[in-house]
């Protein structure tokens, strides 16, 4: 395939991925560069200017982000910071899960294995809750790759925890708990105590007892890497299979899709229950439970015939 041709089969918004293009954009990738970066260039424009027009569907853009992470490219970086400082309504419209599921990955592939923009990123009072999130879970894929050790991390953690309790506002600080969790760290363990019980904490995202738990486990505990945000982007077509748009399923179902379905009618007994404490219906004047409650087959037939 030529770069033009891969440029127009990524900008094609079907409900397939497009995979033959994404391997050959890789193998390309001298050429495909610049264009990548100005389509996401262009991305992050729109998503921060007037959001009029509903062009969220930008293909190329979206594939763009998956490229250039797994290029590593570090020009791809401050786009993808720029992105995660959206208000948050702005990144619900533009980015969706993919701020969660997604970005943790795009920002640990393209720092080229250095932890402190992600740490500033971090630490900027304005940044939007998911997006810390998002950020977070970046620096934790750095742990989990060995660039970075969990006891600088845990150490950070103990600076930045009093950073997110701003005196003029009630904090939510359950992405730092849920990062105590990962890394099984006592050391955090008292001010997640604390935060819990203030009510700072989502108990459901993260629970105290499982904290606790995990914490107990300490340096012996290691980063879950079954889940493709510990990790830095290797295959695109993989990353971005959990999209509903490329579900091979339909997320929904309308009238017609029932049509053949067979409708049951609701099941009725051929005859009425006894209760266990019921005369037995065979006549010996013992209750059912000390007579015939454990006859395989007697009580239908005998009382089939009874009636």
């Amino acid at each position: 395939m030529s770069p033009e041709q891969i440029i127009q089969e990524l900008s094609n918004p079907a409900r397939r991925i497009p995979e033959v293009a994404l391997r050959e954009a890789f193998a390309q990738q001298d050429a495909l560069k610049e264009p990548l970066l100005d389509a996401l260039r262009d991305f992050v424009a729109r998503a921060r200017g007037p959001a009029a027009v509903d062009d969220r569907g930008d293909m190329l853009a979206h594939m763009a982000m998956y490229l250039l992470a797994q290029l590593r490219e570090p020009r791809a970086f401050p786009l993808y910071e720029a992105l995660c400082r959206l208000p948050e309504e702005r990144s619900d419209y533009w980015l969706g899960d993919m701020l969660l599921q997604d970005f943790p990955s795009f920002l640990a592939s393209t720092c080229e294995g250095n932890p402190a923009p992600l740490q500033r990123l971090a630490e900027e009072q304005s940044l939007p809750l998911h997006a810390r999130w998002a950020v977070l879970d970046g620096l934790l894929t750095l742990v989990a790759q060995g660039v970075w050790s969990r006891r600088d991390m845990i150490a950070w953690l103990l600076e930045l925890w009093p950073c997110w309790q701003a005196p003029d506002a009630t904090p939510d600080l359950t992405p730092l708990a849920s990062m105590a969790c990962d890394l099984a760290a006592a050391e955090l363990l008292p001010l997640a105590r604390a935060a819990y019980a203030a009510g700072h904490i989502d108990w459901r995202d993260v629970d105290m007892v499982d904290l606790e738990q995990r914490c107990k486990l300490g340096e012996r505990a290691s980063v879950d890497t079954t889940d493709l945000r510990r990790h830095y982007v290797e295959d695109p077509a993989r990353q971005m299979s959990w999209q509903a748009r490329y579900a091979s399923e339909p997320s929904f179902r309308t009238e017609e899709d029932f049509d053949d379905y067979e409708i049951f009618e609701p099941y009725v007994r051929p005859t009425p229950k006894i209760g266990r404490n019921d005369p037995c219906f065979c006549g010996s004047g013992k209750k059912y439970k000390k007579c015939c409650l454990h006859d395989d087959g007697r009580q239908i037939t005998d009382l089939a015939v009874l009636q």
